[in-house]
């Protein structure tokens, strides 16, 4: 009941994470491809939501230790290692049971009831709300180079007609319209999530009256593409690939084929 109630806090904040640690702010994937929330992201995530002391933090007698949240990772990133045999990150299924591994730790420690304890994960997944627009910002700031402008606007046509495929008449394309076209775009994998695919609509929207990660969150043309160069990280999170490739690596595998199977007979735009 308590992870019904914080849906849209628990993957927004999975989301961001797994976005700033997993692919634009360099975090560690090693050399191959993998998806999902990273150790390094996790204990960022720690340190932000003060499950564990930093640096300036002063020492308390009981209290969760850094040792208990990576071993809370490390169960969880195993348990769920049949989503994707070749990673050892958190998945969003795997991630929840880690934040309960951490409530265990916590109910050991304070002797308290789990549901108590989970219930203060949560209150403390709050605290890392604040950092949420420092690695937006991280990503925003590779938005605005000259490489990602140019293939933004060599790519032109292909994108705007994808936004005028899903959004129709609308000068702006909503949430479901946008889940729509990640499902026909086969973007739906690992952490990409629709929770996860609507927080990343809503975030790069500037103008929508709904809260982050609402269900009516809409996107202009210029945001929409935002959230595409924010897919195109989480299909090629590797931290040494600049976010030009990936998203030139993304418009080629998803965006290109898309049209090409409509030219040969696929799905008319009538039938979206």
């Amino acid at each position: 009941q308590t992870t019904l109630e914080n849906e849209t806090l628990l993957s927004s904040v999975y989301s961001v994470y797994c976005l700033a640690y997993g692919s634009a702010s360099g975090g560690v994937f090693g050399l191959t491809e993998q998806r999902g929330l990273p150790k390094s992201g996790w204990t960022a995530l720690m340190r932000d939501s003060h499950f564990v002391p930093g640096p300036k933090d002063p020492k308390k007698s009981k209290r969760v230790t850094l040792k208990d949240c990576e071993g809370a990772f490390d169960k969880a990133a195993k348990h769920g290692a049949h989503v994707d045999e070749m990673s050892q990150n958190l998945h969003l299924s795997s991630f929840l049971e880690a934040l309960v591994r951490v409530a265990a730790a916590m109910s050991r420690t304070y002797d308290i009831l789990l549901s108590q304890t989970f219930t203060m994960v949560i209150s403390n997944l709050h605290d890392a709300k604040e950092h949420l627009p420092k690695a937006k910002a991280l990503f925003r700031n590779s938005l605005g180079s000259n490489d990602v402008r140019t293939i933004l606007e060599d790519n032109d046509t292909e994108l705007r007609n994808l936004f005028s495929t899903f959004a129709g008449s609308d000068s702006r394309i909503d949430s479901s319209d946008f889940l729509q076209a990640a499902e026909r775009l086969n973007l739906m994998e690992g952490a990409l999530t629709p929770q996860a695919l609507v927080y990343i609509l809503s975030s790069s929207s500037s103008s929508s009256d709904a809260p982050v990660g609402e269900a009516s969150s809409s996107a202009d043309f210029d945001e929409f593409c935002e959230s595409l160069c924010a897919i195109a990280c989480f299909k090629t999170p590797h931290p040494h690939v600049p976010l030009p490739f990936k998203l030139q690596a993304f418009i080629h595998r998803y965006v290109n084929p898309f049209f090409t199977k409509r030219k040969r007979g696929g799905r008319s735009s009538t039938e979206i």
